[in-house]
């Protein structure tokens, strides 16, 4: 007995997407593994020849997932490239022999299919501004990914507007730009209409204030700084920004029970 089976037009995208997607990962990962054994069998140090080859694939593999037709499916590609960021990321001794070079490329991926991933945002601002230092490139991922979000979508999108707002203070100099940031965060929070939305409402506008009367603001400064420590994604950023507390003449210490308690500088 023959049974003919019929497919909505949606799970006939499903199935080309999945199974294009299932060529792309297992293809890609084959051409990786089989590769770079047979470079490590030689040689299992952190070669930089093998590094380079390994970016190499990983470039095409980016390229192939800009390409490819993703048939609605859009944050399925997001999600694969944000996990394959993740990984290279986390190589810390491939990157600090090989560097970041391919991280602009991932967040042009995951952004561009998924406007509204909130945490890659906070990869992106970390990636590109402290690693790859280049935030004016940051910015302009996020003014382009910005374009697609609005107050509550995604949840909490006026952190969006501050984490902005920081990069352009602190990397890039500009705080007429991290002022405008500012005031957009506090009008998102204020449209929350929850505690938490009047609670960073009440600090954005605040600091937007600061700002606006002192461009060079210490407390401004001090404040990204500590949204900075509190949201870092690795111990060199959180580093970073205790330097720079204790610099602006704030204070870092340590309770009881090793949370981290941080005091403003005295004056502006």
């Amino acid at each position: 007995m023959t049974l003919s089976i019929s497919r909505s037009a949606p799970q006939i995208k499903l199935v080309t997407f999945a199974a294009l997607m299932s060529v792309l990962v297992v293809g890609m990962a084959a051409i990786q593994s089989g590769k770079l054994k047979s470079l490590r069998a030689v040689d299992k140090s952190l070669d930089p020849v093998v590094l380079r080859q390994e970016s190499q694939l990983r470039a095409n593999q980016l390229d192939l997932m800009k390409k490819i037709p993703k048939f609605g499916f859009n944050n399925l590609a997001a999600n694969t490239s944000f996990i394959n960021f993740l990984g290279y990321f986390g190589s810390t001794d491939a990157r600090n022999i090989n560097g970041y070079s391919l991280g602009f490329d991932y967040f042009d991926v995951v952004l561009k299919e998924d406007p509204r991933f909130f945490l890659a945002y906070y990869y992106l601002s970390g990636t590109g501004s402290s690693y790859l230092a280049n935030p004016a490139r940051t910015v302009e991922i996020m003014n382009e990914g910005f374009k697609s979000i609005k107050p509550n979508s995604p949840k909490y999108s006026y952190y969006l507007w501050r984490l902005k707002a920081t990069d352009e203070l602190l990397f890039l100099g500009e705080s007429q730009m991290a002022k405008l940031s500012m005031e957009k965060a506090a009008d998102w929070a204020q449209q929350a209409g929850d505690e938490e939305g009047r609670r960073v409402a009440k600090i954005s506008s605040s600091t937007a204030k600061f700002l606006a009367r002192n461009p060079d603001s210490k407390q401004a400064r001090f404040g990204a700084w500590a949204s900075i420590l509190d949201t870092a994604i690795d111990d060199s950023a959180r580093k970073l920004a205790i330097a720079k507390i204790l610099e602006l003449g704030g204070k870092v210490e340590k309770d009881s029970q090793g949370k981290i308690r941080i005091t403003s500088p005295a004056t502006d």
